[in-house]
C-alpha cells in the first residue's frame, strides 16, 4: 500500500494561487469533474475505523481505490489504486448501498439511520 499524504485548503484566494504557479511555470491542466461511489461495508464498521472503497471516474479513467485512514493524520493515508474497465459494473462490487459526489450530508446521515436502525 502506498501513503498518501492528505490536506486541505482552507480560505484561498483561487485566482491569486493560479497567477503565483503560473510565474513559477507551472502549467494549468484545467479542472477534471469527479465522479465517485464510496463503499462502506454493510455493518458500517468501516465507516468508524475510516476505511472505504470507492470508484473513482475522470474523463474515461475509472480506478477502484481502497483507502484506509484509521489514524486521521496527514501522512496516515494507506490506498491501493487500479483502473478498472468498466465502472457499472464495478459498482456490482457488493456494496449494500452507496453514495455519490457531491456529497449531501443529509442523504449520508439518513442512509446511515437506516442501516443502524
Amino acid at each position: 500500500m502506498k501513503t498518501e499524504i492528505e490536506t486541505r485548503f482552507l480560505e484561498i484566494d483561487k485566482m491569486r494561487l493560479i497567477l503565483k504557479l503560473t510565474k513559477l511555470k507551472a502549467v494549468d491542466l484545467g479542472e477534471v469533474k469527479l465522479s465517485e461511489v464510496i463503499f462502506y461495508d454493510q455493518d458500517l464498521n468501516w465507516l468508524k475505523d475510516n476505511k472505504l472503497v470507492k470508484l473513482r471516474k475522470d474523463n474515461n479513467i475509472v480506478k477502484l481505490i481502497y483507502k484506509n485512514n484509521k489514524e486521521q493524520k496527514t501522512d496516515s493515508a494507506k490506498e491501493i489504486e487500479f483502473d478498472v474497465s468498466n465502472m457499472d459494473k464495478a459498482k456490482e462490487f457488493g456494496a449494500s448501498d452507496y453514495i455519490t459526489k457531491p456529497i449531501d450530508t443529509e442523504l449520508i446521515l439518513r442512509k446511515i439511520r437506516e442501516h443502524i436502525a
